[in-house]
């Protein structure tokens, strides 16, 4: 019998589905064995990813990279398993391979680092690590990395690989470091060498680190930050700049000994994600601390024309014409330099928020200024000025004296100031709380929405107590009743329509009207509004009928007891007793969450 001819079925390439958006945004390394990443657009959808390959030899090399290729794909699906992984670690979204390549589909959250620090303009917070705001931002996003890292390690996996080529960012304004690159990893806890990690020829066995341990996933976090901050750790613990004295960064003390901690750890130093990040978390802190005391100064931009000096030619009487910005600019100088206060909205979004400075004279709003579109504090946009009285906003605000010189100038002034007066500039935004609105975990957003759906069950419990009058007590053979009806102009109603909720005489003909009647429910009438409030003066009531009374609905209600008089009253559920006690133990749960 003819033997059957088989017909080799070839794998559609990948740009049949996906279109390349440029060339790669961090070129591969075939001796290395390391994967090349593209930016890529899927046809269909039009969805915009990030596809990490591999790119076929046509040798033994390629069972090599598929070797890395499956071994990534079991590392990320035992991590990404672990709560909160997904807001700190890349995740893949699927395996894919032609006649080419081998490929790693991953969402499109940035570029690697690397890649990233040699492509930034020399405006951007990466190249200015000296701005406090800058300081802080850098350190926040070093901490995503050390969480990253404790849930790896806690998965019994040591990453093996760690550098600014698989720490992916968008380099944005907020905190936005992702770890990933796992290929190399090593799995301490697997129950066979198989498993543990990929399974490579003598020949790239040569491309693995020599040894593999969590220290050494701490100590290359080290390094990364070292080379990120221009320093050089000595194996005494010595911290040195690789910058000249006029160019180099100024370390506290305690980011120098995290350095140590990292790349030169003791015996007594704890490596551990919680640790770390604590210190972390004490940087940050002490970098938000250190702008009330340093030497330097703000730097203020005018704009021309513009509202502010409408307001000065008001302050001054008319003395300043509108049209005489250098006069005005010394009029503001003058003004801030008799002292002035920022006022710190908590939370700050440094995107969008405003600050509020506050002389004796005068009430100034300030918002970022936008440098080549990317909205930075370490010069302040003046928007908006009017003479100090009345309220100066809405929200939670912290007192900050400046104690610092600001300087006034137009905007391409502002420009060559700050430029003059390199790292003596002060950033704004540095007064703002650090750990305030830091990035959560799916725990933390699920506590706050439960919290949230308390918070709203107290509310309309509380407006469930309806204020109101007593028309006319009256007795009937011993027994006592009272017809009451909603107490017209009260507070309770004022808020309940800008909340949209019923107000207290819409409430009480939902109760007791005639197609609703209430009568079962036990009531009582009391002298407080609160959840919480003391029932040893309530008198107890009960629902009879609804009545006409001075020309309106009212309600007849049966009493135990006199009604007291001379106060407030309330009618309240008699049901409702012990709600404050039942919401105050579903927040203790719900802070018990972990």
């Amino acid at each position: 019998m003819a033997n059957k001819k088989v017909l080799s079925r070839k794998r559609p390439p990948l740009e049949e589905r996906f279109e390349f958006l440029g060339d790669a945004i961090a070129p591969g390394d075939h001796a290395a064995l390391r994967s090349a990443i593209f930016e890529v657009e899927d046809r269909a959808s039009g969805a915009v990813y990030n596809l990490k390959l591999w790119r076929k030899t046509g040798s033994a090399v390629d069972d090599d990279l598929r070797q890395l290729w499956l071994h990534e794909m079991r590392q990320i699906q035992r991590v990404m398993s672990y709560g909160g992984a997904r807001e700190l670690i890349v995740d893949v979204i699927e395996f894919v391979e032609d006649e080419e390549n081998f490929g790693v589909l991953l969402p499109q959250l940035g570029q690697p680092l690397a890649a990233r620090l040699r492509r930034l303009p020399r405006q951007h917070w990466l190249k200015n690590l000296g701005a406090i705001r800058s300081r802080m931002l850098f350190w926040q996003n070093i901490n995503r990395v050390v969480k990253a890292l404790g849930i790896v390690h806690s998965q019994g996996l040591v990453h093996g690989n760690l550098s600014a080529d698989v720490v992916i960012t968008e380099g944005a304004e907020d905190p936005d470091f992702y770890l990933s690159g796992f290929e190399w990893s090593l799995w301490l806890s697997a129950d066979s060498v198989t498993a543990s990690h990929a399974r490579l020829s003598p020949q790239s066995e040569s491309k693995r680190a020599a040894r593999y341990s969590f220290e050494d996933d701490w100590q290359a976090l080290g390094q990364l930050i070292a080379a990120i901050l221009r320093v050089l750790v000595r194996p005494t613990g010595d911290v040195e700049s690789l910058d000249s004295a006029d160019q180099a960064l100024a370390l506290s003390p305690s980011e120098r000994s995290l350095l140590r901690r990292l790349i030169v750890p003791s015996r007594l130093d704890v490596q551990d994600a919680g640790t770390i990040s604590r210190a972390i978390d004490d940087i940050t802190s002490n970098v938000a601390r250190s702008v009330g005391a340093r030497a330097g100064t703000f730097v203020l931009a005018l704009p021309v024309p513009s509202r502010i000096a409408e307001a000065i030619f008001a302050a001054t009487g008319g003395q300043i014409p509108i049209d005489e910005f250098r006069k005005q600019v010394d009029w503001l100088q003058a003004d801030m330099a008799g002292g002035a206060t920022l006022l710190m909205p908590t939370p700050f979004d440094p995107k969008r928020g405003r600050l509020t400075l506050v002389t004796e004279a005068m009430t100034y709003t300030l918002t970022a200024f936008q440098d080549d579109g990317v909205p930075v504090w370490d010069i302040a946009f003046c928007s908006n000025a009017e003479p100090r009285g009345g309220a100066i906003g809405v929200g939670n605000f912290v007192e900050h004296p400046i104690l610092q010189p600001i300087a006034v100038a137009g905007i391409r002034r502002a420009r060559e100031l700050r430029a003059a007066l390199g790292p003596d500039v002060l950033d704004w935004s540095a007064f703002a709380d650090p750990n305030h609105g830091a990035e959560i975990g799916r725990t933390e957003v699920i506590q706050a929405a439960l919290v949230l759906v308390q918070i709203v069950e107290s509310v309309v419990k509380a407006f469930e107590i309806c204020p109101i009058e007593i028309l006319e007590p009256t007795s009937d053979r011993g027994r006592r009743y009272v017809t009451i009806r909603g107490l017209p102009n009260n507070d309770r109603d004022r808020i309940a329509k800008r909340i949209s909720l019923p107000e207290t005489s819409a409430a009480l003909n939902r109760l007791f009207g005639e197609e609703h009647r209430d009568a079962e429910n036990q009531w009582r009438i009391s002298l407080s509004a609160s959840l919480g409030g003391s029932r040893a003066h309530d008198i107890a009531a009960s629902f009879v009928d609804v009545v006409e009374k001075r020309g309106g609905q009212a309600y007849r209600f049966e009493v135990d007891d006199e009604v007291p008089s001379g106060g407030p009253l309330f009618l309240r559920a008699d049901g409702e007793t012990g709600t404050e006690k039942v919401i105050a133990r579903h927040l203790a749960n719900i802070r018990a969450l972990d």
